[in-house]
């Protein structure tokens, strides 16, 4: 079905489509225990995200590359929407995992550093001595031709 006006009556779905994709991955990650990334982040790329785009486009080919009609012809076990909805958990995955990573570096990198900016038990650092007076009428030294030529 093509159709010239946009409308948005897919957005009233948005939120059972991720559900649903939480609790598959869940479900899955309960079984598999991390398995997709245990090859590292070229593995995922190859193993999950590449396999499943090449199995999305053989499937569109047989549609003219036409999501929705691949779709509106999909029935099989395995089909198109499946094929569709591992990718997403796969992304979600990765999304997750990435999200995992940084919240951790970043506790790492707070606990570290501490509150302040430095490793735990490092003292501040002393601050620079004041500037030193002129005697030839300069507020400080570092101004006055004759103290500077004198040092």
């Amino acid at each position: 079905m093509s159709s010239s006006k946009w409308d948005d009556k897919h957005i009233a779905y948005l939120r059972a489509v991720v559900e649903q994709d939480v609790e598959t991955v869940r479900a899955k990650e309960a079984v598999y225990h991390g398995a997709w990334k245990r090859h590292g982040g070229a593995g995922v790329f190859y193993q999950g995200l590449v396999r499943k785009w090449d199995r999305i486009v053989a499937m569109l080919e047989q549609h003219h590359m036409d999501v929705f009609a691949a779709c509106e012809a999909d029935g099989a076990e395995e089909g198109f929407l499946d094929q569709i909805d591992d990718l997403r958990c796969y992304l979600l995955l990765v999304k997750a995992e990435v999200m995992a990573r940084r919240a951790q570096r970043d506790a790492t990198e707070h606990e570290i550093m501490g509150v302040a900016g430095r490793p735990p038990g490092v003292p501040m650092p002393l601050p620079p001595p004041p500037p030193t007076p002129c005697p030839h009428g300069f507020q400080y030294a570092a101004d006055c031709m004759t103290c500077t030529r004198d040092h």
